[in-house]
């Protein structure tokens, strides 16, 4: 969740701290769904358009797409409008090699 804040993907709304110096974050709802809304995760990606995670990570990898997380973890969040738009042309691209 730090991170996420810390690169502007997430508002926190209240944080407070807690017990042995551990913070606790609050989001407001519309928050939490512009995130849900504008992000993927590669299983969710992979969910949504049919492929598997991989073939999402190797984009990432082949600079197709851009990870949100880089540089931080190795966990990968894709944006979804980006992920979209390629699955868009990379389909279109294959109708026109078809005929």
């Amino acid at each position: 969740i730090k991170i996420l804040i810390k690169r502007g993907i997430l508002k926190c709304h209240i944080m407070k701290n807690g017990s042995f110096h551990n913070k606790k974050y609050i989001f407001k709802m519309e928050e939490i769904k512009k995130f849900q809304e504008k992000y993927l995760t590669t299983d969710q990606a992979s969910l949504l358009y049919n492929r598997s995670p991989s073939y999402f990570r190797n984009l990432v990898h082949r600079g197709k797409l851009t990870n949100r997380l880089k540089g931080i973890c190795a966990k990968q969040l894709l944006i979804k409008e980006e992920v979209d738009s390629f699955i868009r042309h990379k389909k279109k691209n294959e109708e026109k090699r078809k005929l």
